[in-house]
């Protein structure tokens, strides 16, 4: 177990910080648990029970602070983490049983590991600081959302006296030279707030640093502040007058909030992609899901998928990409925003859908994406042609399958598409595995009783092992992603049959083939 701590200052992101660290299964997060406050350390926002179910936080009076983590944080219990750490910040460190505290965590604590979050702009973190203690409320989660307008409608705007804000910014400056001087000898990681929230890769260099495997992060935290500060503070442009000159003057020129790649918006089903609101339905029962229309992006895509398709294929250079399944729309331009290819194709078996092309032709996406509906994922021939048409001698970088998720379809499309495939590049398939989730037994195919797409993992599985220069690497994401990467073999796109390079020594080896199965290979 790796034991860490996330050293910050009120506002500058150390909550943000710890929610996305907890969701990683090999992290242990708890709270400030040497607050000051009694009731802020028992209601710290990443507070943990024991199992018993006891609240763990730190009782204060002559408890040794030190004792304390052996016992409730660093203890056995925890032990099955790879790393278990806690909030703390410097002019927080008051409890009695906590003197000399600093020093002695350096000096204890065998591997201790630092990570120091900070924000680039302090006019931020100090109208932050102020709107929060106004409205009384310090964090607002997704599912929170109905504190929002609570929180806007107590902002009352202020007047800051430049002599209170220069002493704030020396202050805060201060305690990270303090960080950064104190603790220079122990494994030490500097993370901006405003780094992590443009860019969610930034959390895979914390990962490595604790030394667990990274994760695609969920932000759970809605953002509150988006106000102009020339709103808030009523003599803003004295203040910026004031610290022209000076190494404060950068807080007041540069343009608040730099657009954020992703942001969580202000509705639960919602979040935002390069300025773009997108709505997630695909929680939402098909019956009730809404439609896209010209200023409104609907995806079928969840934002943590979204996410990995950013994180995985982001420095892989796929330009030309085609997806199976139109749905929406909101895959098609999610995707072409975030990983930025030179072309978009994409089919649909559903009928021609105007609000959609009119949607990408608003957005300025119409010579990027291009828009094939009434197409079948098993039609070879118009497949081919539209492969053909759209990336003339090129090869495909990446395929998507999002389309019906049923095996003989699917089966179809990879042979008619794989072939197209560049070498080395990828074909992903989503949803593979949706007979085995429970929480899909109603889904239509299931309840038929469709032949899954399991079926489907098993016949590359075999093809992978029987020729490797076919199937580079499988790569099972997780029960909603497959990704199949292409070995150097040329296959003819006329005649590519995934059957024909699987090789069976024994079908006795393999008895819990279905009848239907098992007559598809034996025409091997």
């Amino acid at each position: 177990m790796i034991p860490f701590i996330i050293l910050g200052m009120p506002r500058t992101g150390s909550t943000f910080l710890a929610a996305s660290l907890a969701q990683n299964q090999d992290i242990k997060v708890f709270g400030e648990i040497f607050h000051p406050l009694e009731s802020e350390r028992k209601n710290s926002h990443y507070v943990s029970k024991d199992l018993n179910g006891n609240t763990i936080y730190y009782p204060g009076g002559y408890y040794d602070a030190i004792k304390f983590l052996y016992n409730y944080i660093w203890n056995d219990e925890n032990s099955k983490y790879k790393a278990v750490g806690f909030k703390l910040f410097a002019q927080r460190v008051e409890c009695k049983g906590t003197e000399k505290l600093f020093w002695r965590l350096k000096e204890e604590i065998k591997d201790l590991h630092i990570i120091c979050i900070e924000r680039k702009n302090l006019l931020d973190v100090f109208v932050s600081i102020k709107k929060a203690e106004q409205s009384k409320i310090w964090t607002i989660y997704r599912h929170e959302v109905d504190k929002l307008e609570t929180y806007r409608k107590s902002i009352t705007p202020i007047k800051v006296e430049p002599e209170v804000l220069k002493n704030f910014f020396y202050s805060y400056k201060e305690v990270y030279r303090f960080y950064s001087d104190f603790f220079k000898d122990l494994p030490f990681i500097k993370v901006f707030y405003e780094n992590l929230v443009n860019d969610l890769e930034e959390f895979r260099k914390i990962f490595d640093f604790l030394g667990v495997e990274p994760i695609e992060v969920d932000p759970v935290l809605v953002k509150q502040n988006v106000q102009p500060h020339e709103e808030f503070i009523l003599n803003f442009k004295e203040l910026k007058a004031y610290f022209q000159g000076t190494e404060y003057e950068v807080f007041f020129n540069r343009e608040r909030g730099a657009k954020q790649l992703f942001q969580m918006s202000t509705m639960k089903n919602e979040f935002i992609i390069k300025g773009y609101t997108f709505i997630d339905a695909s929680n939402i029962p098909w019956d009730q899901r809404p439609k896209t229309s010209t200023n409104k992006i609907v995806v079928l895509k969840p934002y943590n998928m979204l996410m990995w398709y950013k994180n995985f294929f982001n420095s892989k250079n796929v330009l030309n990409i085609m997806e199976l399944g139109i749905a929406e729309g909101g895959s098609a331009i999610a995707l072409s925003l975030l990983l930025n290819p030179k072309k978009f194709v994409t089919v649909d078996i559903k009928p021609e859908d105007q609000n959609i092309r009119d949607l990408i032709k608003n957005l300025g996406l119409q010579d990027k994406i291009k828009l094939y509906f009434n197409t079948s994922q098993s039609d070879a021939a118009k497949i081919s042609k539209i492969i053909k048409d759209e990336f003339s001698n090129e090869l495909i970088d990446l395929v998507i399958d999002d389309a019906s998720h049923l095996f003989e379809q699917s089966l179809a499309s990879f042979e008619i598409i794989f072939p197209y495939l560049k070498p080395g590049k990828f074909y992903v398939i989503e949803d593979w595995g949706w007979l085995h989730n429970l929480r899909l037994r109603h889904y239509k195919p299931a309840k038929e009783g469709h032949p899954s797409l399991t079926q489907l993992a098993f016949l590359l599985i075999m093809a992978f092992a029987s020729d490797p220069k076919l199937i580079n690497k499988i790569i099972f994401v997780n029960p909603s992603l497959l990704v199949v990467q292409k070995g150097e073999k040329e296959v003819n796109p006329e005649s590519f049959s995934l059957r024909d390079y699987i090789k069976i020594n024994n079908f006795d080896c393999i008895p819990f083939l279905s009848d239907n199965f098992r007559k598809y290979l034996k025409m091997i």
